[in-house]
């Protein structure tokens, strides 16, 4: 782990609500120089829809360091090697979406954290281990302690089973896929509809029921638009301000585009 430790981890602990920003399709340390510098504290690197490779997560990763953010991937599986090699790089935080069971949960924590707590393998040579200048005797526990599970509910059998799912000890955030849970509803496009409403608020419900500061809520979607207050009173821990980077600066350069060719 990094010296300075995970800055979304402290932010939550100290009861504030973390801020994630989207490096979409963007890779190289600019888009994490640019997010950092916005005042943000996490940048959301995505191995679930883009084609970054490895090497350009390690070079975003080690940027992220230097800027004291918290990198976070996003998988579209759960990977025990992959997610072996992300954590040996510095990755601070792995999230998978989709999980629809308390067993895939506990699958994803045995896969992030050192025994005894998860399965993890341990190597001394890694970027984690500062190369192997770590402190050896406290190495793993800072690890396991620092290091953030992170999950989102977006299916009907995972609403289905919202609290056995919350219950589940090492899961760190629980967020909600509000465009793939509007999807399986049938009601996309229609943000306020009361199916996808209430879907939502059932996780809401089951994660607040297991402790506070654990859920994680879109700011700025499309599929379900609430603003950063609405997020604060359900007790939101964690958010991705949105839209994606290549929207902004697309509707940006078209706006100041058609202001030109007028």
């Amino acid at each position: 782990m990094d010296n300075t430790g995970n800055r979304v981890k402290r932010v939550i602990d100290a009861g504030g609500m973390a801020l994630g920003g989207l490096t979409g399709t963007f890779a190289g340390p600019t888009i994490v120089e640019i997010i950092a510098l916005a005042g943000l504290d996490a940048v959301l690197i995505d191995l679930e829809h883009n084609g970054l490779e490895l090497g350009d997560v390690e070079g975003m990763v080690i940027a992220a360091a230097a800027s004291d953010v918290t990198p976070i991937v996003r998988l579209p599986v759960i990977d025990e090697g992959l997610i072996g090699r992300l954590l040996d790089i510095g990755v601070q935080c792995v999230q998978v979406d989709g999980i629809e069971s308390a067993e895939r949960a506990q699958e994803l924590v045995d896969a992030v954290r050192f025994p005894p707590l998860g399965n993890r393998g341990l190597i001394w040579n890694s970027r984690a281990a500062r190369y192997g200048r770590v402190d050896r005797a406290s190495f793993r526990e800072t690890a396991n302690a620092e290091t953030l599970v992170k999950i989102s509910i977006d299916s009907l059998p995972g609403i289905d089973a919202a609290a056995e799912i919350a219950a589940v000890a090492g899961v760190d955030i629980i967020g909600i896929g509000a465009h793939d849970l509007s999807n399986q509803l049938g009601v996309v496009g229609q943000p306020d509809h009361p199916l996808l409403n209430e879907a939502i608020d059932k996780v809401v419900s089951a994660v607040s029921a297991s402790g506070p500061g654990r859920l994680a809520l879109p700011l700025g979607s499309s599929a379900w638009p609430r603003s950063a207050a609405d997020l604060r009173a359900l007790g939101c821990a964690y958010t991705n301000i949105q839209p994606h980077p290549e929207q902004r600066l697309l509707r940006s350069l078209s706006e100041q585009a058609a202001s030109v060719q007028e």
